[in-house]
């Protein structure tokens, strides 16, 4: 049996040491050597794809309401890097389409799925996906199986 090389996946981008799911997570991640990113969206109240974890703000931001009840403009006011460390203050929760644009193509990119949003999420995902040429590079992953169903009209 052959050994297969070590996969390195920042989880939630560098977490353990940057604010998760932020910029500074992800950039540092990269720096660090990683072969893939893992992270987690929702979708604002106006459809754009967001990386959070939760679907409220108010661990890990210093706003409090639902991810879906925000705009993006409501979204991008949190301050999502404080309640890690003073250095982070100012992190924003940035769009899917910010971390397709700072991770290089050669690095796998894992999001993961938390709601379907009525069936909205997944259609805007595929559109964001063909738009940044990401198809080949990214996973797809959710711990709710409808996210994966096909319907008729597909």
């Amino acid at each position: 049996m052959t050994k297969q090389p070590l996969l390195v996946i920042a989880h939630r981008g560098a977490k353990g040491e940057a604010p998760e799911n932020t910029m500074a997570a992800f950039r540092l991640g990269l720096e660090q050597g990683c072969d893939a990113i893992e992270l987690d969206i929702h979708l604002s109240k106006d459809g754009e794809i967001v990386v959070i974890h939760d679907d409220t703000m108010h661990r890990t931001t210093d706003i409090s309401g639902k991810v879906n009840e925000l705009t993006l403009a409501e979204l991008k006011q949190a301050d999502a890097g404080r309640w890690f460390h003073e250095k982070y203050a100012g992190e924003r929760v940035p769009l899917l389409e910010e971390v397709f644009d700072l991770v290089p193509a050669n690095i796998m990119i894992n999001v993961e799925v938390k709601y379907s949003y009525g069936r909205k999420l997944e259609s805007a995902l595929v559109e964001l996906m063909r738009r940044k040429n990401r198809i080949h590079n990214v996973v797809v992953s959710s711990f709710d199986h409808k996210v994966f169903a096909v319907s008729e009209a597909s």
